[in-house]
């Protein structure tokens, strides 16, 4: 299994997608808001996205459950920023 993260920039539209903002986010996560911009971060202090972070939202968020590999293909990250 590899997990291939989304990058800042699908991760962002993801956050969009479905309607958090990065405290909201934080608060679901249990972490700082720096945190998540560090996800978010396309210069200086980028940071992967863990799938246990990716994994939670989708299940908060969507219900959806994603898999290391098919994560992608779960949200269907072609139409990222478009609401389901």
């Amino acid at each position: 299994m590899t997990y291939t993260p989304p990058t800042p920039t699908e991760f962002r539209a993801l956050l969009a997608r479905w309607h958090l903002t990065g405290k909201a986010a934080a608060g679901m996560l249990a972490c700082t808001e720096r945190q998540i911009r560090r996800y978010t971060a396309t210069r200086g202090q980028m940071t992967v996205v863990p799938f246990a972070v990716l994994y939670t939202l989708a299940s908060e968020v969507e219900s959806a459950r994603v898999t290391v590999e098919g994560w992608r293909e779960a949200l269907d990250i072609l139409r990222v920023g478009s609401p389901k």
